[in-house]
């Protein structure tokens, strides 16, 4: 699955190149806030569902599970700049690492529970789920363009609204920031 991504990717650049046009790829691990698809298949989500019912907020591995969690208008922000600068990247999104345990107590904390509204299975021993990419092109591109990463807790709050309003009217990228327009039109040649 990852090298068939990877040939698409490379597909994709050399078609761009070939065009003689720009090319942005993120590489996208975890995704958190408004217009995420899906949201009751993926830990976030199920979490936020779980606690706006009252819990319990049930955590299915027994094994330590790292994501990294970076907001999907964040993406469409730094993918939409670099393409007005006419700037090539391929990138592995960034984001907050959190293991799930702690993401679920993060989660059901949010949204009023207790700690021990929080539950899963004891550890097997087996090794740990590191679904994550390298944060360092993404952490470059958000200072580079002089963008501000939304907290987790924003994208929490974020991913719980969505629900209210599907169609995701409203959304403030990147941290709430008015400016971003005006920050993106400023950091394009």
């Amino acid at each position: 699955y990852g090298t068939l991504k990877r040939l698409d990717e490379l597909t994709f650049q050399a078609a761009a190149a070939s065009a003689g046009t720009t090319y942005v790829v993120p590489r996208i691990f975890n995704l958190a806030g408004a217009h995420i698809s899906k949201t009751d298949h993926f830990a976030l989500g199920d979490f936020v569902i779980a606690a706006r019912a009252g819990g319990p907020v049930e955590v299915r591995s027994p094994e330590r599970v790292l994501r990294a969690y970076v907001g999907a208008d964040e993406v469409v922000a730094v993918s939409t700049a670099l393409a007005l600068r006419g700037q090539s990247a391929a990138f592995d999104t960034g984001g907050h690492l959190i293991e799930v345990g702690d993401l679920a107590r993060l989660v059901a904390r949010l949204h009023g529970l207790p700690a021990s509204s929080v539950s899963r299975p004891a550890p097997q021993g087996e090794p740990a789920d590191e679904y994550v990419g390298d944060p360092s092109r993404w952490d470059e591109l958000i200072a580079d363009l002089g963008l501000r990463s939304q907290t987790l807790d924003d994208l929490i709050v974020a991913t719980a609204r969505s629900l209210d309003n599907p169609a995701g009217s409203g959304i403030v990228p990147l941290g709430s920031d008015p400016a971003l327009p005006a920050k993106i039109q400023e950091s394009t040649p």
